[in-house]
Protein backbone atom coordinates (compact mmCIF):
# COMPACT_ATOMS: atom_id res chain seq x y z
CA UNK A 1 0.00 0.00 0.00
CA UNK A 2 1.52 3.49 -0.81
CA UNK A 3 -0.08 5.82 1.80
CA UNK A 4 0.17 9.54 2.26
CA UNK A 5 0.01 10.93 5.65
CA UNK A 6 -1.04 13.95 6.50
CA UNK A 7 0.50 15.17 10.29
CA UNK A 8 -0.49 18.26 12.08
CA UNK A 9 1.85 17.79 15.21
CA UNK A 10 5.22 15.53 15.22
CA UNK A 11 8.39 15.17 17.23
CA UNK A 12 10.18 17.09 18.76
CA UNK A 13 7.10 18.83 19.50
CA UNK A 14 5.79 16.93 22.59
CA UNK A 15 2.39 15.97 23.37
CA UNK A 16 -0.08 13.06 22.90
CA UNK A 17 -0.60 13.56 19.48
CA UNK A 18 2.93 14.15 18.46
CA UNK A 19 3.47 10.86 20.00
CA UNK A 20 0.84 9.30 18.32
CA UNK A 21 1.51 10.56 15.03
CA UNK A 22 5.62 8.88 15.37
CA UNK A 23 4.03 5.46 16.20
CA UNK A 24 2.02 5.75 13.07
CA UNK A 25 3.91 6.70 11.00
CA UNK A 26 6.83 4.86 12.12
CA UNK A 27 5.12 1.53 12.74
CA UNK A 28 3.14 1.87 9.25
CA UNK A 29 6.44 2.80 6.96
CA UNK A 30 8.07 -0.70 7.99
CA UNK A 31 5.94 -2.34 5.79
CA UNK A 32 4.42 0.24 3.64
CA UNK A 33 5.14 2.55 1.10
CA UNK A 34 4.37 5.96 3.78
CA UNK A 35 5.35 9.64 2.81
CA UNK A 36 4.49 11.70 5.86
CA UNK A 37 3.91 15.95 5.51
CA UNK A 38 4.00 17.38 8.37
CA UNK A 39 4.45 21.08 9.14
CA UNK A 40 6.69 20.49 12.38
CA UNK A 41 10.57 20.13 11.57
CA UNK A 42 11.62 16.35 12.03
CA UNK A 43 15.35 15.47 10.90
CA UNK A 44 13.63 12.69 8.50
CA UNK A 45 10.48 14.58 7.24
CA UNK A 46 10.81 17.93 5.24
CA UNK A 47 9.39 21.17 7.33
CA UNK A 48 6.26 22.51 5.46
CA UNK A 49 6.31 26.61 7.15
CA UNK A 50 2.91 27.46 6.15
CA UNK A 51 -0.46 25.43 5.48
CA UNK A 52 -0.15 26.62 1.63
CA UNK A 53 3.15 25.04 1.15
CA UNK A 54 1.60 21.87 2.53
CA UNK A 55 -1.29 21.64 0.36
CA UNK A 56 1.14 22.08 -2.68
CA UNK A 57 3.36 19.74 -1.93
CA UNK A 58 0.30 16.92 -1.27
CA UNK A 59 -1.53 18.14 -4.59
CA UNK A 60 1.94 17.11 -6.43
CA UNK A 61 2.54 13.89 -4.57
CA UNK A 62 -1.00 12.69 -4.92
CA UNK A 63 -0.85 13.76 -8.77
CA UNK A 64 2.71 12.46 -9.40
CA UNK A 65 2.69 9.46 -7.07
CA UNK A 66 -0.49 8.46 -7.33
CA UNK A 67 -0.84 6.79 -4.08
CA UNK A 68 -3.59 4.17 -2.83
CA UNK A 69 -4.80 6.81 0.00
CA UNK A 70 -4.64 9.85 2.06
CA UNK A 71 -4.93 9.40 5.50
CA UNK A 72 -4.77 12.48 8.35
CA UNK A 73 -4.17 12.79 11.91
CA UNK A 74 -5.93 15.55 13.55
CA UNK A 75 -9.48 17.06 11.89
CA UNK A 76 -8.12 20.81 10.00
CA UNK A 77 -9.53 22.95 7.27
CA UNK A 78 -6.05 22.11 4.94
CA UNK A 79 -6.24 18.35 5.29
CA UNK A 80 -10.11 18.38 4.18
CA UNK A 81 -9.09 20.01 1.27
CA UNK A 82 -6.19 17.87 0.19
CA UNK A 83 -8.61 14.82 1.00
CA UNK A 84 -10.99 16.72 -1.58
CA UNK A 85 -8.60 17.12 -4.26
CA UNK A 86 -6.93 13.03 -3.57
CA UNK A 87 -10.93 12.45 -3.66
CA UNK A 88 -11.00 14.31 -7.18
CA UNK A 89 -8.16 12.40 -8.56
CA UNK A 90 -9.99 8.58 -7.35
CA UNK A 91 -7.50 8.21 -4.60
CA UNK A 92 -9.09 6.87 -0.99
CA UNK A 93 -9.11 8.71 2.04
CA UNK A 94 -8.95 8.04 5.93
CA UNK A 95 -9.39 11.15 8.21
CA UNK A 96 -9.10 10.51 11.92
CA UNK A 97 -10.02 12.99 15.44
CA UNK A 98 -8.63 13.36 18.34
CA UNK A 99 -10.41 15.32 21.37
CA UNK A 100 -10.91 18.98 21.07
CA UNK A 101 -10.75 18.56 17.08
CA UNK A 102 -13.98 16.63 17.72
CA UNK A 103 -15.67 18.59 20.12
CA UNK A 104 -14.67 22.28 19.56
CA UNK A 105 -17.51 24.60 18.66
CA UNK A 106 -14.93 27.24 16.67
CA UNK A 107 -16.19 27.60 13.02
CA UNK A 108 -12.81 26.84 11.82
CA UNK A 109 -12.52 23.42 13.72
CA UNK A 110 -15.99 22.80 12.94
CA UNK A 111 -15.67 23.43 9.59
CA UNK A 112 -12.38 21.26 9.12
CA UNK A 113 -13.91 18.24 10.70
CA UNK A 114 -17.78 18.45 8.68
CA UNK A 115 -15.54 18.50 5.25
CA UNK A 116 -13.81 15.66 6.62
CA UNK A 117 -17.20 13.66 7.58
CA UNK A 118 -18.68 14.07 4.08
CA UNK A 119 -15.58 13.40 2.06
CA UNK A 120 -13.57 10.94 4.05
CA UNK A 121 -14.39 7.18 2.93
CA UNK A 122 -14.00 6.29 6.99
CA UNK A 123 -13.15 8.34 9.77
CA UNK A 124 -11.38 7.03 13.06
CA UNK A 125 -11.93 8.54 16.86
CA UNK A 126 -10.82 7.70 20.13
CA UNK A 127 -13.67 6.66 21.56
CA UNK A 128 -17.21 5.83 21.77
CA UNK A 129 -18.02 9.31 23.47
CA UNK A 130 -16.21 11.35 20.49
CA UNK A 131 -18.66 8.82 18.52
CA UNK A 132 -21.43 9.96 19.14
CA UNK A 133 -20.56 13.54 19.38
CA UNK A 134 -19.45 12.88 15.54
CA UNK A 135 -22.98 11.05 14.58
CA UNK A 136 -25.37 13.99 15.95
CA UNK A 137 -23.04 16.38 14.35
CA UNK A 138 -24.16 14.45 10.94
CA UNK A 139 -21.67 11.78 10.33
CA UNK A 140 -22.57 8.97 8.92
CA UNK A 141 -22.10 5.96 11.52
CA UNK A 142 -21.17 3.93 8.80
CA UNK A 143 -18.38 5.17 8.35
CA UNK A 144 -16.76 5.69 11.53
CA UNK A 145 -13.84 3.53 13.54
CA UNK A 146 -13.09 3.57 16.77
CA UNK A 147 -9.09 3.16 17.75
CA UNK A 148 -8.07 3.99 21.57
CA UNK A 149 -4.68 5.61 21.54
CA UNK A 150 -1.68 3.39 22.01
CA UNK A 151 1.08 2.72 24.49
CA UNK A 152 4.55 0.66 24.30
CA UNK A 153 3.70 -1.58 26.68
CA UNK A 154 7.62 -3.20 26.87
CA UNK A 155 8.67 0.89 27.89
CA UNK A 156 5.49 1.69 30.64
CA UNK A 157 5.65 -1.90 32.18
CA UNK A 158 5.42 -2.28 36.36
CA UNK A 159 9.06 -1.87 38.10
CA UNK A 160 11.07 -4.77 39.73
CA UNK A 161 10.50 -4.21 43.60
CA UNK A 162 14.08 -3.28 44.07
CA UNK A 163 14.17 -0.69 41.25
CA UNK A 164 10.83 0.77 42.30
CA UNK A 165 12.21 0.85 46.55
CA UNK A 166 15.19 2.65 44.70
CA UNK A 167 13.64 5.26 42.60
CA UNK A 168 11.41 5.77 45.59
CA UNK A 169 14.42 6.47 47.89
CA UNK A 170 16.11 8.80 45.01
CA UNK A 171 12.19 10.68 44.75
CA UNK A 172 12.89 11.11 48.82
CA UNK A 173 9.28 9.09 48.89
CA UNK A 174 9.99 6.22 50.75
CA UNK A 175 7.15 4.36 52.79
CA UNK A 176 4.51 7.00 51.64
CA UNK A 177 1.72 6.31 49.71
CA UNK A 178 2.30 8.07 46.64
CA UNK A 179 -0.02 9.06 43.91
CA UNK A 180 0.86 10.21 40.42
CA UNK A 181 -0.62 12.49 38.10
CA UNK A 182 0.75 13.58 35.12
CA UNK A 183 0.33 16.40 31.77
CA UNK A 184 0.56 19.21 30.40
CA UNK A 185 -0.39 21.50 33.52
CA UNK A 186 -3.89 22.91 32.03
CA UNK A 187 -7.01 23.96 33.72
CA UNK A 188 -8.79 20.55 31.69
CA UNK A 189 -6.72 18.19 33.39
CA UNK A 190 -7.93 18.92 37.06
CA UNK A 191 -4.61 18.90 39.02
CA UNK A 192 -6.24 21.64 41.36
CA UNK A 193 -8.92 19.48 42.01
CA UNK A 194 -6.49 16.75 42.87
CA UNK A 195 -4.76 18.75 45.24
CA UNK A 196 -7.47 19.53 47.43
CA UNK A 197 -8.09 16.11 47.33
CA UNK A 198 -4.95 15.89 49.00
CA UNK A 199 -5.22 18.88 51.55
CA UNK A 200 -8.84 16.60 52.35
CA UNK A 201 -7.13 13.49 53.17
CA UNK A 202 -4.00 14.90 54.95
CA UNK A 203 -5.72 13.56 58.10
CA UNK A 204 -7.04 10.27 57.23
CA UNK A 205 -3.40 9.38 54.94
CA UNK A 206 -0.39 11.11 57.15
CA UNK A 207 1.99 9.33 54.56
CA UNK A 208 -0.12 10.63 51.34
CA UNK A 209 1.84 11.94 48.81
CA UNK A 210 1.49 13.58 45.59
CA UNK A 211 3.85 13.87 42.54
CA UNK A 212 2.90 15.88 39.52
CA UNK A 213 4.85 15.93 36.41
CA UNK A 214 4.74 18.20 33.62
CA UNK A 215 4.89 22.21 32.57
CA UNK A 216 2.57 24.42 31.41
CA UNK A 217 0.40 27.36 32.12
CA UNK A 218 -1.15 26.83 35.47
CA UNK A 219 2.08 26.02 37.08
CA UNK A 220 1.82 29.28 38.84
CA UNK A 221 -1.33 28.84 40.07
CA UNK A 222 -0.59 25.24 40.92
CA UNK A 223 2.09 26.23 42.96
CA UNK A 224 -0.20 29.13 45.27
CA UNK A 225 -2.82 26.33 45.62
CA UNK A 226 -0.05 24.06 47.56
CA UNK A 227 1.18 27.12 49.57
CA UNK A 228 -2.31 28.45 50.40
CA UNK A 229 -3.37 25.11 51.27
CA UNK A 230 0.37 24.67 53.78
CA UNK A 231 0.47 21.03 52.17
CA UNK A 232 4.27 21.90 50.48
CA UNK A 233 5.25 19.03 51.79
CA UNK A 234 2.66 16.18 50.57
CA UNK A 235 3.35 17.73 46.91
CA UNK A 236 5.89 17.94 44.60
CA UNK A 237 5.90 19.75 41.02
CA UNK A 238 8.42 17.71 39.91
CA UNK A 239 8.39 19.60 35.94
CA UNK A 240 9.27 18.09 33.06
CA UNK A 241 10.66 14.86 33.25
CA UNK A 242 13.42 13.07 30.75
CA UNK A 243 11.40 10.38 28.58
CA UNK A 244 14.16 7.80 29.81
CA UNK A 245 12.98 9.26 33.29
CA UNK A 246 9.31 9.17 32.87
CA UNK A 247 8.08 5.87 32.55
CA UNK A 248 10.47 4.51 36.22
CA UNK A 249 8.98 7.96 37.83
CA UNK A 250 5.46 6.45 36.82
CA UNK A 251 6.08 3.47 37.70
CA UNK A 252 6.93 4.63 41.76
CA UNK A 253 3.11 5.32 42.13
CA UNK A 254 0.58 3.25 44.37
CA UNK A 255 -2.04 4.89 42.02
CA UNK A 256 -2.47 6.92 39.24
CA UNK A 257 -5.13 9.82 39.82
CA UNK A 258 -6.22 12.38 37.21
CA UNK A 259 -8.96 15.03 37.88
CA UNK A 260 -10.30 15.66 34.16
CA UNK A 261 -12.83 18.50 33.73
CA UNK A 262 -14.75 20.26 31.17
CA UNK A 263 -13.69 23.49 30.92
CA UNK A 264 -16.51 25.45 28.37
CA UNK A 265 -15.41 23.48 25.00
CA UNK A 266 -12.07 22.56 26.87
CA UNK A 267 -12.04 18.94 26.74
CA UNK A 268 -9.54 15.51 27.01
CA UNK A 269 -9.67 13.59 24.01
CA UNK A 270 -8.12 9.99 24.63
CA UNK A 271 -5.71 10.79 27.73
CA UNK A 272 -2.52 8.92 26.57
CA UNK A 273 -1.51 9.16 30.28
CA UNK A 274 -4.25 6.55 31.39
CA UNK A 275 -3.01 4.37 28.75
CA UNK A 276 0.40 4.78 30.06
CA UNK A 277 -0.84 4.16 33.90
CA UNK A 278 -2.59 0.95 33.15
CA UNK A 279 -0.09 -0.40 31.04
CA UNK A 280 2.31 -0.03 33.99
CA UNK A 281 -0.40 -1.88 36.27
CA UNK A 282 -1.67 0.91 38.30
CA UNK A 283 -5.09 1.52 39.51
CA UNK A 284 -6.89 4.10 38.08
CA UNK A 285 -8.90 6.95 40.05
CA UNK A 286 -10.07 9.36 37.45
CA UNK A 287 -13.62 11.21 36.48
CA UNK A 288 -16.21 10.58 34.63
CA UNK A 289 -14.92 12.35 31.09
CA UNK A 290 -15.58 11.89 27.77
CA UNK A 291 -13.82 8.74 26.24
CA UNK A 292 -11.96 7.67 29.96
CA UNK A 293 -15.34 5.26 30.59
CA UNK A 294 -14.29 3.81 27.26
CA UNK A 295 -11.57 2.12 28.97
CA UNK A 296 -11.44 2.85 32.83
CA UNK A 297 -14.78 0.37 33.91
CA UNK A 298 -15.82 2.19 37.42
CA UNK A 299 -14.87 -0.71 40.48
CA UNK A 300 -13.37 -2.89 38.02
CA UNK A 301 -9.98 -1.72 36.73
CA UNK A 302 -10.33 1.79 38.21
CA UNK A 303 -13.10 4.23 40.38
CA UNK A 304 -14.50 6.83 38.49
CA UNK A 305 -16.10 10.00 40.49
CA UNK A 306 -18.30 13.33 39.13
CA UNK A 307 -15.97 16.15 37.35
CA UNK A 308 -14.95 18.86 39.57
CA UNK A 309 -15.07 17.16 42.54
CA UNK A 310 -12.05 16.99 44.88
CA UNK A 311 -14.37 15.61 47.88
CA UNK A 312 -14.99 12.93 45.51
CA UNK A 313 -11.76 12.00 44.24
CA UNK A 314 -10.45 12.03 48.28
CA UNK A 315 -13.04 9.48 49.08
CA UNK A 316 -12.25 6.98 46.13
CA UNK A 317 -8.31 7.12 46.76
CA UNK A 318 -8.93 6.70 50.36
CA UNK A 319 -10.70 3.49 49.35
CA UNK A 320 -8.20 1.99 47.61
CA UNK A 321 -5.58 2.83 50.59
CA UNK A 322 -7.70 1.12 53.11
CA UNK A 323 -8.31 -1.98 50.59
CA UNK A 324 -4.60 -2.43 49.13
CA UNK A 325 -6.18 -5.48 47.42
CA UNK A 326 -8.71 -3.79 45.60
CA UNK A 327 -6.03 -1.50 44.06
CA UNK A 328 -3.81 -4.47 43.48
CA UNK A 329 -6.08 -6.72 40.96
CA UNK A 330 -7.09 -3.26 39.31
CA UNK A 331 -3.44 -2.69 38.65
CA UNK A 332 -3.52 -6.61 37.54
CA UNK A 333 -6.15 -6.29 34.92
CA UNK A 334 -4.98 -2.89 33.71
CA UNK A 335 -1.63 -4.27 32.67
CA UNK A 336 -3.35 -7.38 31.02
CA UNK A 337 -6.11 -4.57 28.84
CA UNK A 338 -3.10 -2.66 28.14
CA UNK A 339 -1.19 -5.79 26.55
CA UNK A 340 -4.32 -6.89 24.70
CA UNK A 341 -5.76 -3.77 23.05
CA UNK A 342 -3.35 -0.84 24.37
CA UNK A 343 -0.01 -2.03 22.65
CA UNK A 344 1.06 0.11 19.53
CA UNK A 345 1.52 -2.95 18.02
CA UNK A 346 -2.28 -3.86 18.36
CA UNK A 347 -3.46 -0.24 17.70
CA UNK A 348 -1.57 0.13 14.40
CA UNK A 349 -2.48 -2.93 12.96
CA UNK A 350 -6.23 -1.97 13.30
CA UNK A 351 -5.61 1.42 11.60
CA UNK A 352 -3.45 -0.25 9.00
CA UNK A 353 -6.72 -3.10 8.25
CA UNK A 354 -8.92 0.21 8.02
CA UNK A 355 -6.74 1.30 5.47
CA UNK A 356 -7.12 -1.47 3.75
CA UNK A 357 -10.16 -2.08 3.70
CA UNK A 358 -10.79 1.37 1.87
CA UNK A 359 -8.28 1.14 -0.39
CA UNK A 360 -9.20 -2.30 -1.26
CA UNK A 361 -13.04 -1.05 -2.33
CA UNK A 362 -10.93 0.73 -5.04
CA UNK A 363 -9.14 -2.09 -6.56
Amino acid sequence: MKALLLASEYPPMIGGLSNYSYNVANRLSQTHDLTLLTRTFTSKFEMLKTDYALWRKAKKIIRQEKPDIVYSLYFRIPFSLIHGYAKKCGVSNVAQGFGTDVIRSHPYVKIGRKLAYRISDKVICSGFFHKNSMVKEGCNPDKIRVVYDGVDTEVFKPLYSREKEELRKALDVEHRFVLFSTGRLVKRKGFDDVIKAVKILEKDIPSLTLLISGEGKERRNLEHLIKTLRIEDKVKLLGYVPDDLYPKYFGTADLYVAGFKTIGTDIEGFPITVAEAMSLGLPIVSTHHTAIPDIVKDKMNGLLGPEGSPEDLARLIKLLYVVPELGRSMGLRNRQKAIRQLDWSVVVRKIENILLEVTQRWT
